[in-house]
């Protein structure tokens, strides 16, 4: 019979692949529908390097959500920005972690759309990484990392990145991975790097 036994090879989209990846169902929402505190985050962190006269509130891509296991919620801001101080415009990825009312931690990845170089061509990298003090030693740290290597490699196929600079607190969270086999170390123009090999 025709048809029988041929696989059907459909691409993935970035949404099933998230899923994939971090089991997690991603859901594109409107602007309206983030909770205050998510778009106030957002907001301040699209303010940043911006000015004033030139600055429009709501400038996002596309904004996400995503449901965690035990009942936390991610929201997700993408814009592109251009700085006024170069002139280079960079993909901006803003994480904000809540629990009910409450923002648990943030981060916010980076990719360059301009500057080329070996450093930022095709590395996804970690701008920085909060965790409110109140929330700390619960791991939130680690699965936020994991969160946004999941949503980079669905969204542009290469996994997370640091810095080359990196906190002794970042650091101990990018060590964790790599001894739970996720994340490497390596060398980037005598810098130290760390970079997800896993989502």
């Amino acid at each position: 019979m025709e048809g029988i036994g041929k696989i059907e090879n459909k691409e993935k989209t970035p949404l099933e692949k998230f899923k994939e990846l971090f089991g997690a169902e991603l859901a594109e929402i409107s602007y309206e529908d983030l909770p205050q505190i998510a778009k106030d985050h957002f907001e301040n962190q699209s303010r940043k390097f911006i000015h004033p006269d030139t600055y429009t509130v709501g400038n996002f891509n596309a904004i996400f959500k995503f449901a965690h296991a035990g009942g936390d919620v991610t929201y997700i801001g993408e814009q592109n920005k251009v700085y006024d101080t170069n002139n280079s415009t960079e993909r901006l990825t803003y994480f904000a972690d809540t629990r009910g009312s409450e923002l648990t931690g943030y981060i916010e990845t980076r990719l360059a759309l301009t500057d080329l170089t070996d450093y930022f061509k095709s590395k996804p990298f970690v701008g920085f990484s909060r965790t409110k003090e109140e929330f700390l030693r619960q791991g939130l740290a680690l699965r936020r990392l994991e969160e946004a290597n999941a949503y980079a490699v669905a969204t542009y196929g290469h996994p997370l990145h640091s810095d080359s600079i990196v906190t002794a607190e970042a650091r101990s969270v990018w060590e964790r991975l790599i001894t739970d086999g996720k994340a490497e170390i390596y060398d980037e123009h005598g810098k130290k790097r760390f970079r997800f090999i896993s989502a």
